[in-house]
């Protein structure tokens, strides 16, 4: 099996995501737009069935960032393929977000 070229991966859904595509075409400060084929978004990666797993393996994706914060990421820890090495950026973008609502709580 080839990898899965970036014109191919907008119908690739990997079975066991929700959510996931292509954001390419959203709008730059600049003006300009986000190019297609380069960034997908989806949500966690922990439900990847093995069939979803071989689905990802079989694309040409590199980087996984995952914006979920540290409770997240150990409640549903990201299922990835063990057949390549997808990089993994950790990245919780709401690590500390909570902390302001349980004080008002």
């Amino acid at each position: 099996m080839t990898a899965a070229s970036a014109s191919d991966l907008p119908s690739l859904i990997p079975d066991g995501t929700y959510n996931f595509r292509d954001i390419g075409g959203l709008p730059l400060a600049s003006g300009d737009d986000t190019r297609t084929g380069v960034l997908y978004r989806s949500d966690a990666l922990s439900a990847l069935t093995p069939l979803g797993l071989e689905q990802l393996a079989a694309t040409d994706i590199e980087v996984v960032v995952d914006f979920r914060t540290a409770m997240e990421q150990q409640m549903a820890p990201d299922r990835l393929p063990a057949s390549r090495h997808l990089q993994t950026v950790q990245l919780g973008v709401l690590e500390g977000a909570m902390a302001g609502w349980r004080r008002r709580c």
